[in-house]
Formats: structure tokens, C-alpha cells, sequence
């Protein structure tokens, strides 16, 4: 559905995101005064603050924006699918999955300016987990493991930390510390190890190599969970797995597999484990069980042209 009608917008940005901790507020300031867009309100809020004012407006007048990265998005979007609200998203983290899956530009500039003009509502998908929402995935294995370590070694400098990250990452998949898994996806059970499961809300769609989008879903309401395992066996194994996650036709590795299914429970050999929900990560009890709360996030996006050759957000939802 597209909304014509003139918006001013209340619009809320964590200040600890990925996206705004280099630029800081002054940059933000000037993007809004420089765009067409109608601001009621612009605040730069912590994390726990952020959400306690989404709670506190959610019903008001006025539409509402939130800027930071899938993290943020998920909290807000609890808080907005209980209250049968809709807010749109300023990609301001470091993956911004879920930005990229809706078709709104990355760069904040362009963003704030879409906004400006008319919007669409989204009815979307929500995957949930043990009571817990997620929009994008749910990691179980290297993912929490390695989301971990990159927050333990956050104040580090980029240049540095990265080639520990991958070495950490390159551990963590070998084959001696792979995991036992039990499967219940749609009734069938399967068995397996593996150094990482990945469950997501609707599954990926195929990417051609060397494309930066290579975390695309096919749709955001189809209804299906995605279940992937990668499975390395030897070092050379795990160095492609790591490689091609990062330039798009990970699908195609022999050792990654997929699934996809409805509902979808996964026991372990531990009362806890520690998952990773869009780039957060948080201890679960066992077992962990999983299913899609259809269409039942409302999200705004800026309306897409007649004619412009990239893929809609409708058509991305559809």
C-alpha cells in the first residue's frame, strides 16, 4: 500500500551504532537539514534510551523513523508488532541486512531523502525463536561465537582486528569442534555436525559470484524458514566457505546445506546455548524452537518508481 499523504516524522538514531559513532551528531544534523524532509523530532539516544522513547511515542501522530543496524531494528520491531505500529529504517550499522533486503539505500544521505517523498507499508514476516523475534537469522555455532570476540575486541583498530577475526573464524569451523545437532524441521528429524547452523526468516536466494548482496531473501512473507549448515572438513574447505560468504554463491559450496521448513527445532547436548539474533547475541534454553509469525511486522519504505529497474520493496515482501 503507498502513503501520499505529507509526513513529519519523529525520528530516533542509537548513537552507538557502526554507522554513527565515526561521523557523530554534527554529520546527522546537517543530512536532515539539508534534506526535504519534515522532522518533528531528531534525537540521539543510547540503546536502552532509544527503545524506552519508541515505547513511550509508538502510538502518536506522527510516522517514525529508527536509524542503527539490524540489532536495533530488532528491539525496535518488538516493541512496533505489539503495538500494530509501522516505522521506516535509517541503515546506519554494519551488515544492515535488513535495509538491503527492503531496497533502501545504504548511504544515509540517499536514505533520509527516499523518505522524504512517498512511502509503502510492508506486511513482513517475524521469525521466532523460544518467544524471542528476529527479522533476519538466527545463528547457532561460529556465528554468536565470532559476534563475541569481534564485541570483546571492538575497541581495537579495524586494521588489526580483522585478520584476528578471520583466524578466530577459521578456528572455530574446524572439524574437531563441530557440533551435534538434532533437527525436527515439519515433523522430520535429522541429525548432524556442523561448525555452523544458520536459521533465517524466509530463505536466501541464490547470488552470482562476486556480488556484495549475497545475504538476499527471495521474499520477506513467504512463510518458510531457512535452515543452512556449513560443514567444513579440511583447512582449504574452510578458507572458500569464509571466501565466498563474502562474495555471494556461498550456496553452491559441497560442504553447506539447506533446508527449509515451516517450524524447525534444534536440540543439543547443552541446557543453553549461546545464539546470535541479527548480530546480537543472547543465551537460549533448550531446545530451541523456531516458526514465522506471518506478516505481522508493519514497515515503512520509501515507494519505489514506476519504470526504475531495481526491484521493489513490494516485490521483495511479496
Amino acid at each position: 500500500m503507498t502513503d501520499n499523504k505529507h509526513h513529519s516524522y519523529h525520528i530516533l538514531i542509537n548513537k552507538y551504532s557502526g554507522g554513527f559513532e565515526p561521523l557523530g551528531e554534527d554529520f546527522f544534523v546537517e543530512v536532515f537539514d539539508e534534506s526535504n524532509i519534515d522532522v518533528a523530532s531528531l534525537e540521539f539516544l543510547e540503546p536502552d534510551a532509544l527503545l524506552e522513547r519508541l515505547d513511550a511515542i509508538k502510538d502518536g501522530e506522527h510516522p517514525i523513523l529508527i536509524g542503527g543496524g539490524d540489532g536495533t531494528i530488532r528491539g525496535c520491531a518488538e516493541i512496533m508488532m505489539n503495538a500494530k505500529q509501522s516505522f521506516g529504517v535509517l541503515p546506519l550499522g554494519t551488515m544492515n541486512l535488513m535495509a538491503r533486503d527492503l531496497n533502501i539505500p545504504l548511504d544515509i544521505k540517499d536514505a533520509v531523502a527516499a523518505y522524504a517523498h512517498d512511502m509503502d507499508i510492508l506486511d513482513i514476516d517475524v521469525g521466532m525463536v523460544n518467544g524471542e523475534t528476529f527479522l533476519c537469522c538466527v545463528g547457532i555455532g561460529t556465528m554468536p561465537e565470532s559476534s563475541e570476540f569481534r564485541e570483546d575486541n571492538r575497541n581495537q583498530n579495524a586494521a588489526l582486528l580483522m585478520p584476528r577475526l578471520t583466524v578466530f573464524v577459521l578456528d572455530q569451523m574446524d572439524q574437531v569442534k563441530h557440533r551435534y545437532l538434532r533437527l525436527t524441521m515439519d515433523g522430520v528429524q535429522k541429525s548432524l555436525k556442523t561448525a555452523a547452523l544458520v536459521i533465517s526468516n524466509n530463505h536466501y536466494q541464490p547470488q552470482e559470484q562476486w556480488s556484495d548482496n549475497n545475504f538476499m531473501r527471495e521474499s520477506l512473507s513467504h512463510g518458510q524458514l531457512g535452515v543452512y549448515s556449513a560443514a567444513p572438513k579440511t583447512i582449504w574447505d574452510r578458507i572458500r566457505i569464509i571466501t565466498r560468504l563474502g562474495f555471494g554463491d556461498w550456496r553452491k559450496d559441497p560442504f553447506v546445506a539447506e533446508w527449509k521448513a515451516e517450524t524447525v527445532t534444534v536440540r543439543t547436548k547443552r541446557a543453553e546455548e549461546l545464539v546470535s539474533l541479527d548480530g546480537e547475541t543472547m543465551t537460549l534454553e533448550t531446545p530451541l524452537n523456531f516458526w514465522i509469525n506471518r506478516r505481522a511486522l508493519n514497515v515503512l519504505v520509501p515507494a519505489v518508481a514506476e519504470g526504475e529497474g531495481e526491484p521493489s520493496a513490494q516485490e521483495v515482501a511479496a
